[in-house]
């Protein structure tokens, strides 16, 4: 049996038909208009709100990875200790030729562990040195520059002074040598040039300045200038023609016939 109902009217918001008591307390109502505005205002701003903080949070993100990759930058540009303006004494040497003398060279190596290099060696040709004249590393600017650190008392420097000559002379001024003595006179410095036959240029780091900059620890000691004075790398112990040709490829991008 079908039966009609007249006279009912359901309400447009069903969550109406309930009590008050079970309506939502976020719902509003279709007669509260203002509510519902509200509401949607309330929604739209803590969606701005945290668009914004979003961005904000990138922008710092940004920021941050910046300064570290510049301070990144910023030590790389400064990790190398510029030394163009130590000074050290260069001696003015010059030499008595004496066709008769034997010297000490890579083909004759015969060096005693503990070598004694008299004060007037009767089997080397003399040097002597017409006096100082006070130097800067700045001045070999423009050209890369090999800094070895020797002395008389030292048996590995006296071995490896006639290879760096060698190296020295295949090189034919692309880059410059320096041999600083420290010894504790001159004179021991000049004996041990003319007896392993170094003709590069020589001086005396008497204060250790050099010395103590490049952080050298031992004997022997080489360090290696760039053309713009930077110290791009420093080795202690002894290096063979070699080994030194190696680092003179590796490091100034120059390399040497065999």
């Amino acid at each position: 049996m079908a039966c009609c109902i007249t006279g009912l009217s359901l309400p447009n918001n069903l969550s109406q038909a309930l009590p008050p008591e079970h309506r939502s307390a976020d719902t509003p109502s279709a007669s509260d208009p203002e509510a519902a505005t509200r509401k949607l205002l309330s929604t739209i701003s803590a969606r701005v709100v945290a668009g914004v903080a979003l961005v904000v949070a990138a922008t710092l993100i940004a920021l941050v990875a910046g300064s570290v990759l510049e301070i990144g930058d910023s030590d790389q540009d400064e990790s190398y200790l510029n030394v163009s303006e130590l000074s050290f004494d260069s001696l003015v040497v010059t030499y008595d030729n004496d066709s008769s003398a034997s010297s000490i060279s890579p083909d004759n190596p015969d060096i005693p562990d503990s070598p004694d290099i008299p004060d007037n060696p009767e089997n080397v040709s003399n040097a002597s040195s017409s006096g100082f004249v006070d130097r800067k590393l700045g001045e070999y600017g423009g050209k890369p520059l090999v800094v070895n650190f020797f002395a008389s008392w030292c048996p590995p420097c006296v071995r490896e002074m006639p290879e760096f000559q060698r190296v020295f002379e295949k090189l034919n001024g692309r880059v410059a040598f320096l041999g600083l003595s420290q010894d504790r006179t001159a004179q021991d410095a000049l004996d041990l040039v003319a007896a392993t036959g170094v003709t590069y240029d020589v001086g005396w780091d008497l204060d250790l300045e050099i010395y103590q900059a490049t952080e050298s620890i031992a004997m022997p000691t080489t360090a290696f200038v760039s053309p713009e004075g930077d110290l791009l790398d420093t080795f202690a112990g002894l290096l063979n023609e070699e080994a030194l040709n190696e680092r003179i490829r590796s490091l100034f991008n120059i390399a040497i016939e065999s």
